[in-house]
């Protein structure tokens, strides 16, 4: 690279945040999208200014193209009604770009300034003013001044301007940060809960009343624009939230307006189940299409879910003698706690249902769970993927060459997440960089993850052993009840990823935790490589206990007693000082006369010695996944988790 080439480190924030302030699906899309867009926005700038994108590699992103012609958004193929461009974000925050030519020192700053800063804050201003467009009304009117002070002090711009391989420049100017605007005062936005909720923008002081605020909001609730009862947002979530009904006016082409709700996420592997089961079962066809004639035709229930596409959903569906119908219904009409709360609304004018209307259809559930055999689970799953210093390895290269490579890698990797996604009957929030968002069903979320970190070296294949080596991915696997609230579920993504995942188990790992409705139950973490299998992974040695401890699949007999009871007898030993030193029983052996003694298991077809080598096998496995690895090691001491048994056991049981 010449002298006179000089390379742009841009980045703008928030972004973690400005995602998982969520109360719904639908609004971690939105956030990942516009963040995505307004990222496109710049670098298509960049390049209209003559300068150059050297990370990520744009060439053929479908995102990009759309920016540059909105008209390449949209499908030419009618059976595909969105495109990648319309339904996925595909670009980060943090992007490189090599400078004109033409330009002297002394201009750098105005060209970010005009093609970056300027842009980014244009088009933002412009998808929220499309927002207020349609809400803003003399009944209605917000003031400029509220509203400008939230929309156009929302975004910190950080960029640093040095050789390409000098991106830590960047990262020592984010260290620099700008005092932010103090916190407003007044009622706060039902979803961050940091700014102030808009019915107050005309008050010239502050005076709680929640009675004028609740008959302002009341207004939109009832106008269409998919605003709950007691929802009250600020200028920022408003705009995440109604982005996808001004989509068109907002950016020049439509998105995807529906996404699977958390209950409907949790519902999949259930739906599935049912639609199996309606081949060759007359009992559960029936039931289904009275559940779902009575919610549609009879109670008239939003059909929130009939533009989700669930890959098996659709699959089984085509076969079961099940109307389309039973599919697209809110994801509430599948669980009695949902019928019973005030979740479900009628359409057109949002009332809740009755009380003999709630029974109603809780009595035509209870028959096709009746007819089924099982109920839906009410835990769904989160992911989320990192590549492991990444930063790092691409400004450690000095070959401008090495560092295209890398970049083309990633693109190859983003193409590959969506099929591996909606082949795990997931939906994908965002796919970027080394970066994986996405929600799934319990059963297939920890299989996604692992076939993703194939892809992601499958993708570096072909790159020298060094920067092969280096090229790892860490994930994080979030198990939580519907009922949470789905920011709290998303931030703790990140802590899982970056601090079990990346931190204390030292990279190329993966992490999981499960959170019931009174907090996280459980944490387990392993590095996806685990050496004593011989070539297994630690997703294989997942499924293997799994077979080793629920050897009977068709019913739900596992051992229970003997999992919960791993905790207890882990502390035992190793409270015991002297376990080392061979005057105590050894854990496995521990283990296995438990296991052999526990009544949950019928050994009358093997002998005592078939017995216990059985035993043995399966304990050495159990203490395989219980191992808990570290970065660092203190006197090299062994430490058992019980988690992870409990984690194995609620894969199997979909509860905890």
């Amino acid at each position: 690279m010449t002298d006179n080439k000089k390379t742009l480190h841009f980045n703008f924030t928030p972004v973690q945040s400005f995602v998982a302030q969520a109360r719904r699906t639908r609004d971690l899309w939105a956030g990942s999208y516009l963040l995505s867009w307004l990222s496109g926005q710049a670098m298509v700038a960049i390049q209209k200014g003559k300068g150059e994108i050297l990370m990520p590699s744009i060439e053929g992103d479908q995102l990009i193209a759309a920016i540059k012609d909105p008209s390449k958004a949209i499908s030419q193929d009618a059976n595909e009604k969105f495109t990648l461009a319309q339904s996925l974000g595909t670009l980060p925050n943090r992007f490189m770009a090599q400078m004109p030519e033409n330009l002297s020192p002394d201009d750098y700053a105005q060209f970010v300034e005009d093609n970056c800063v300027k842009v980014i804050q244009a088009k933002w201003v412009e998808v929220a003013n499309a927002v207020r467009n349609k809400i803003d009304s003399d009944k209605l009117p917000i003031d400029d001044e509220f509203w400008n002070r939230q929309i156009k002090n929302h975004w910190e711009f950080a960029w640093a301007i040095g050789a390409e391989d000098e991106s830590h420049l960047l990262d020592t100017r984010k260290n620099l940060r700008l005092p932010r605007p103090t916190e407003e005062c007044g009622e706060k936005c039902t979803v961050c809960g940091e700014r102030q909720e808009l019915s107050e923008s005309k008050k010239t002081e502050f005076k709680p009343n929640r009675k004028d605020s609740k008959a302002w909001w009341g207004k939109l609730q009832q106008s269409n624009l998919d605003l709950r009862e007691n929802e009250r947002l600020c200028a920022v979530c408003l705009t995440k939230r109604l982005f996808p009904l001004v989509a068109k006016e907002a950016i020049g082409w439509k998105v995807e307006q529906y996404y699977p709700s958390t209950a409907y996420l949790s519902a999949i592997d259930w739906l599935d189940d049912v639609l199996e089961k309606a081949k060759t079962d007359e009992a559960t066809r029936n039931a289904a299409n009275e559940l779902a004639r009575l919610t549609d035709e009879q109670l008239k229930i939003h059909n929130s879910e009939y533009n989700t596409h669930i890959q098996c959903l659709s699959d089984h569906r085509k076969d079961s003698g099940i109307d389309k119908t039973f599919i697209d219904l809110d994801g509430n009409v599948f669980y009695l706690a949902g019928i019973a709360s005030d979740s479900l609304q009628k359409r057109y004018n949002n009332v809740s249902l009755l009380p003999p209307e709630k029974r109603k259809l809780s009595e035509a559930l209870t028959k096709l769970q009746k007819a089924v055999g099982t109920s839906a689970t009410p835990f769904y799953a989160l992911l989320l993927m990192d590549g492991d210093g990444m930063g790092k390895l691409i400004s450690g290269r000095s070959n401008k060459d090495e560092r295209g490579d890398i970049s083309k890698a990633l693109a190859d990797f983003t193409s590959r997440v969506p099929d591996i996604v909606n082949k795990n009957n997931g939906k994908l929030i965002y796919a970027g960089g080394d970066d994986v968002f996405a929600l799934l069903p319990v059963s297939t979320a920890i299989k996604c993850a692992a076939e993703c970190r194939a892809a992601y070296q499958n993708a570096f294949d072909k790159q020298p052993e060094e920067i092969k080596k280096a090229a790892t991915i860490s994930a994080a696997v979030q198990f939580a009840h519907q009922n949470i609230a789905l920011s709290v579920v998303v931030q703790d993504a990140h802590r899982l990823l970056d601090d079990v995942a990346k931190e204390r188990t030292g990279r190329d790992a993966l992490a999981c935790r499960v959170w019931k409705p009174g907090g996280m139950v459980l944490t387990w973490s392993q590095p996806w490589d685990v050496s004593e299998t011989g070539g297994q992974t630690v997703v294989d040695l997942i499924d293997q206990v799994i077979e080793d401890f629920h050897p009977d699949s068709p019913t739900d007999r596992f051992s229970s007693k003997f999992f919960h009871k791993l905790g207890d007898l882990f502390e035992l030993v190793q409270s015991d000082n002297n376990t080392s030193t061979g005057n105590s029983l050894p854990i496995k052996e521990l283990l296995v006369a438990e296991y052999l003694a526990n009544r949950e298991h019928n050994w009358a077809d093997k002998d005592q010695k078939q017995q216990r080598d059985q035993a043995e096998q399966r304990i050495e496995r159990l203490l395989l996944l219980c191992r808990q690895q570290a970065r660092i090691i203190k006197n090299e001491e062994i430490i058992y988790n019980a988690d992870a048994a409990l984690l194995v056991r609620f894969l199997v049981q979909k509860e905890v």
